[in-house]
């Protein structure tokens, strides 16, 4: 049927048009019990000679996890390309510093989000150590290129649970962009108001591992362990109920960026990470 002018919109008669199925809230596991990275990427994935591999040493439950070995300043990560230009993705790992040498106020990245169109890293997680403390801080990147940076959050010498939960921005002019941090199931904080709702801020790749940042006085070996991805649903251990996602504290605001990292001295805005 045709006409000038007016609507016409589906025969009454006519065949019924499918809707899109619910794409699966699960993404990715890896508890690492194949003995090797094949469910990652193999193109994509730099393991500098074995320097980042699946080991027993590395096992945090069962009989393998993940070592990335820091033997020099080499970025090593295993990369995950299950993200699919994701709005909302949540990851959690179990992760030990298992007693790495880092000189005081040195830090490097080990785990990044990242769209592959823009090649911008849209979320990280930071390992420092300061004052002979280790500790987590993670950075979101705004719609300006900026960084916005959370709290440092102390961790021990020890396995941890660690959990993110990452969500772009609904709409322009929302500012409704989170990025939320739990260790050992407990809520550590909300980076909250984030203004992330452009294009380059969906998620295609995630990167496990020393996966830059690396300071040539850093030696030894973290592990990883029992990675699990989802596209809204919290995680957890899977041994307690969680209740709704908590409410997002407020962000101060401030666009941090790290010039180097663990650089706590440097503020700029407009720059983002670009790799």
């Amino acid at each position: 049927e045709s006409r000038t002018n007016g609507h016409i919109g589906l025969h009454p008669g006519g065949p019924v048009v499918p809707t899109s199925p619910a794409r699966p809230d699960a993404l990715f596991n890896d508890d690492f019990e194949s003995g090797n990275l094949s469910k990652w990427s193999p193109t994509l994935s730099v393991i500098d000679g074995g320097d980042l591999a699946v080991s027993p040493a590395a096992a945090y439950q069962s009989g393998y996890g993940l070592k990335a070995l820091i033997d020099d300043t080499t970025s090593i990560k295993a990369v995950d390309l299950s993200p699919a230009s994701e709005a909302h993705y949540r990851a959690i790992f179990h992760f030990d510093p298992n007693s790495i040498s880092m000189s005081n106020g040195t830090a490097h990245y080990i785990l990044d989000g990242f769209n592959e169109y823009d090649s911008d890293i849209i979320f990280r997680l930071e390992l420092m150590y300061e004052n002979g403390q280790y500790k987590i801080r993670p950075y979101v990147m705004n719609d300006a290129w900026g960084n916005v940076s959370g709290s440092k959050y102390p961790i021990s010498d020890d396995w941890h649970m660690i959990e993110i939960e990452w969500k772009r921005a609904s709409a322009p002019g929302v500012n409704d962009g989170l990025f939320s941090l739990w260790i050992d199931e407990t809520l550590a904080g909300t980076l909250a108001n984030i203004d992330n709702d452009a294009s380059y801020n969906t998620l295609d790749e995630v990167r496990l591992g020393a996966t830059s940042g690396i300071d040539s006085t850093t030696s030894g070996s973290t592990y990883f362990d029992g990675f699990v991805s989802h596209r809204e649903t919290y995680i957890g251990s899977g041994t307690i109920t969680p209740t709704v996602t908590p409410t997002p504290l407020p962000s101060s605001g401030t666009v941090s960026i790290p010039i180097a990292a663990g650089n706590d001295d440097v503020e700029e805005s407009n720059t983002g990470w670009m790799y």
